[in-house]
């Protein structure tokens, strides 16, 4: 008796389905509810794939709509139940089961996302393990979804690689960034990002004199080893749960006529919650993720300058080279000097100053009074980098001479005649100078 069951369950099924349509069609608001639904969905991922920042504010524009869209379907279905409750039992319980599935596959998925972390770290872990060393680092890479990136190009400027490419499949062509020395890259490194304070301190290595020249050349990329990154890095995560930041992740690996064997790998390692209410973002994550400041502590920024450098044996400062012309340190501090209404460029001085020691012709450029009218910023850091404990590990890292140009800093404290914007730094200089407010370490 058993048998006959199941048609009569799929004909009851099958009749509720076609009086949904029925009321869908006599109720034609809904109807197009439903089509507009599909239709910002369906423009909402088309705007997405067309990338540049015109298709991403298209992309904001369809994700509300898909979302206003969504929730007017889902409360017309629930009011719709329960108007019809007592003269349609089975179709006012479909319409509001219709109303909660959204929901219950929403709750579906955070509840899958909470075994994901052990899972995710088991398979990182196997992928960690097939990762192989470079016994003769190569000279050129290729970048493999983006065409200017300053943090690759970076590579060039400080000796990591001699090159590197970036093939247009488009043009069929490839470009190739080749370094470049001259005072003209004194304006190289300008960003006011955490991770720029490696790359800003062994480009000071060279006095900021290196940076990189595009040219073209016809056909493929050649470059031994490929960086991928975001959803082209071929070991991503691809699972239900959210990761922090959105996860942008890198993968290092040799090109595919060499094997295409792993040399590193990142990704954010912070899961963070489905952002509540359910929205959806239009793209292979149905539910979107909550939504993170930039300064919070499971934010993932990338640093392809950092994973690749280290990937191919430069792992601290030291390891990168230096310029062996002391004499072009003063002429680099004199132009970064004329540019003191940009933040880039007082980082840049504190960046000189921690690598290289101090002279007659620096210390002559610091107390320079453009110099001294200007520089409360490079106070205030230059003391906290100097006594504040926290500061300690950066300081040996990235400022190992600071301490040399101490004198001078003072200098510039006598000038400024107990200015309110450096009046604590200069205090805690001071006592750094007399041996009393510096780290133990330091």
């Amino acid at each position: 008796m058993a048998q006959p069951d199941r048609p009569l369950g799929c004909a009851s099924l099958l009749a509720s389905t076609t009086k949904a349509m029925k009321f869908l069609h006599r109720h034609k608001h809904a109807f197009v509810l439903c089509h507009g639904f599909l239709c910002a969905l369906s423009f909402s991922v088309s705007a997405q794939a067309r990338g540049g920042p015109e298709a991403f504010g298209y992309a904001i524009l369809f994700f509300a709509l898909v979302n206003v869209v969504f929730y007017g379907v889902v409360v017309l279905s629930c009011i719709s139940g329960i108007i019809v409750w007592r003269r349609k039992r089975k179709f006012a319980i479909f319409l509001i089961l219709l109303a909660l599935l959204p929901f219950l596959h929403y709750s579906v998925e955070v509840l899958r996302s909470q075994f994901e972390p052990d899972r995710r770290r088991q398979q990182l872990a196997s992928l960690m393990q097939q990762r192989v060393v470079s016994a003769i680092p190569p000279r050129s890479i290729e970048m493999m979804n983006w065409f200017a990136n300053k943090e690759v190009e970076a590579l060039v400027a400080v000796g990591v690689v001699d090159e590197v490419q970036s093939f247009n499949r488009y043009t069929n062509k490839t470009l190739v960034y080749k370094l470049h020395e001259g005072p003209e890259c004194i304006d190289f490194e300008t960003s006011g990002a955490p991770q720029a304070e490696l790359r800003r301190a062994v480009l000071a290595r060279h006095a900021f004199q290196r940076c990189v020249k595009q040219t073209e050349r016809e056909g493929p990329a050649n470059a031994p080893i490929q960086l991928f990154a975001g959803d082209y890095a071929p070991s991503r995560y691809t699972g239900p749960a959210c990761l922090g930041g959105g996860n942008n992740p890198l993968e290092l690996r040799w090109s595919p006529r060499l094997g295409g064997a792993l040399l590193a790998f990142s990704e954010s390692t912070s899961f963070i919650a489905h952002a509540f209410p359910p929205r959806m973002p239009g793209h292979h994550q149905i539910w979107a993720c909550e939504s993170l400041h930039a300064d919070s502590p499971e934010y993932y920024w990338q640093d392809p300058f950092r994973l690749v450098s280290t990937a191919l044996g430069f792992k601290n400062v030291d390891d990168f080279p230096k310029s062996s012309k002391p004499e072009i340190v003063p002429k680099a501090l004199q132009l970064l000097t004329t540019k003191l209404d940009a933040q880039h460029a007082h980082d840049n001085i504190l960046a000189l100053l921690g690598q290289w020691p101090s002279t007659p012709a620096i210390d002559s450029i610091l107390t320079d009074p453009r110099v001294i009218k200007r520089s409360a910023y490079i106070l205030r850091k230059a003391a906290a980098i100097l006594s504040e404990p926290s500061m300690d590990e950066r300081g040996k890292r990235f400022y190992p001479r600071l301490s040399t140009h101490k004198p001078s800093l003072l200098k510039i404290c006598s000038q400024r005649a107990g200015q309110y914007d450096t009046v604590e730094s200069c205090a805690r200089l001071s006592s750094v100078a007399k041996g009393t407010g510096a780290h133990p370490n330091r």
